[in-house]
């Protein structure tokens, strides 16, 4: 009996003793940052307030200060954490610089470099983005470091692969420049060709609207922008508003260039809303201009537009329950942003309430909702037409006037 009552006080002594032992070597154990997910064991080296320097053949290719860091066991990780004054290279020039983030991973052996910022709820005193400086004038081009050039990056996450002359950008970014921003969810850089496919989200904004697409790409060496899928284009001018919607936009950086717009372009505006093949929307002139097979619907004050009018326009069956209202067709139709006025050129035909009128050309006068036809100018009257000096057609008395000398009748 007293035997194995002094083999159970050997035993439970030996079990509170590594109990307590654990506890001492937990206290006591190094903890590394969440990120960290490796164990401390595996750490070669640790360093503090450090310049880190990637190089290749002697030429630099990455580097950037951080507050801490460690080396693993591989020799080929490095980890690190509160990044300052960043710099990526290519051809030896700097093409991004002024990098911060709250932590970064290098691969010494790949040339590759991840940049995080912090999840979006680690820490709400944090602004939870990584940011920096981009060459936005010529993406890539180390020859072009005007400071004018250099754009402000923020974004959650950012890889550079130094080898492969590229970098991948991801979340909530923002590319600002002066009075020009893009914004989208993710961003593919090639370094060498200087072209940048955008993606996710996009949104642009410009001096004179916001432009929203599924996708754009960026041609550096040109300063040039192609987007692509359901184009939404918010344009302000003044008190007046116009919303264009297209297949593709082909345009500049510099918005005093000519925006090309392609694919059943569709124009809004208060009281109007035309379809075309094709347009050109200068913001210099202030113009929008639409082209081939050209329609377009006016109505009065007060009387708002339905979302499916686009699709009657375009629907020859449709077109008769817009009747009632005023619609006009021609080759060509220019729409003015500013004052909301518009001219229409080449076989205009306005049709109201049963009433039709044909003319070379007519101009609407957006502050009286007045159509003036002028040009070889004819009016249906009954199954004949009489020519007319000019038609005068009122959107909002919805009358039909002619002037000048009516002259005889004829068949068409």
């Amino acid at each position: 009996m007293e035997e194995n009552l002094s083999w159970k006080i050997v035993f439970f002594g030996t079990i509170f003793s590594l109990l307590v032992l654990a506890g001492i070597y937990f206290m006591i154990a190094p903890q590394g940052m969440e990120y960290f997910t490796e164990n401390s064991s595996e750490k070669i080296a640790e360093f503090k307030n450090t310049r880190i320097i990637g190089k290749k053949d002697g030429k630099p290719r990455w580097e950037f200060a951080a507050e801490k860091g460690w080396t693993a066991k591989d020799k080929e990780t490095t980890y690190l954490t509160k990044i300052s004054d960043g710099k990526f290279f290519h051809n030896e020039k700097a093409i991004l610089h002024s990098l911060f983030a709250p932590r970064a991973k290098a691969y010494l052996r790949f040339n590759i470099i991840e940049v995080f910022g912090l999840p979006e709820n680690a820490n709400p005193k944090h602004a939870s983005r990584l940011s920096a400086k981009m060459d936005m004038g010529n993406i890539a081009n180390p020859d072009v470091n005007k400071p004018e050039d250099w754009a402000t990056l923020t974004a959650d996450y950012l890889k550079y692969f130094s080898n492969d002359k590229r970098t991948e950008i991801k979340g909530r970014i923002r590319i600002a420049k002066k009075d020009s921003s893009i914004c989208a969810d993710q961003i593919n850089l090639d370094n060498e060709s200087k072209i940048a496919d955008v993606s996710q989200n996009v949104k642009l904004t410009r001096s004179d609207g916001i432009l929203k697409a599924d996708t754009m790409r960026y041609f550096g060496k040109e300063k040039r922008m192609e987007a692509n899928g359901n184009v939404r284009i918010a344009i302000n001018e003044k008190n007046k508003k116009t919303i264009i919607k297209a297949g593709s936009a082909d345009f500049f950086i510099d918005v005093a260039q000519d925006m090309a717009l392609h694919g059943k372009v569709e124009a809004s505006q208060a009281h109007k809303l035309a379809v075309g093949n094709d347009g050109v929307y200068s913001q210099k002139n202030k113009n929008l201009q639409l082209t081939g097979a050209v329609k377009a619907v006016f109505v009065k004050a007060g009387v708002i537009l339905k979302p499916d009018t686009a699709n009657k326009l375009q629907n020859k069956e449709a077109r008769d329950i817009l009747q009632e209202k005023t619609v006009l067709t021609a080759d060509e139709l220019s729409i003015a942003t500013q004052s909301g006025d518009a001219r229409a050129r080449g076989s205009v035909l306005v049709t109201q309430k049963g009433r039709e009128a044909r003319a070379d050309s007519a101009f609407y006068d957006d502050k009286d909702e007045m159509l003036t036809l002028t040009g070889n100018v004819s009016m249906k009257r009954g199954e004949q037409w009489v020519r007319a000096k000019r038609i005068l057609v009122s959107v909002k008395n919805e009358t039909f006037e002619a002037e000048g000398k009516v002259e005889a009748k004829f068949k068409i």
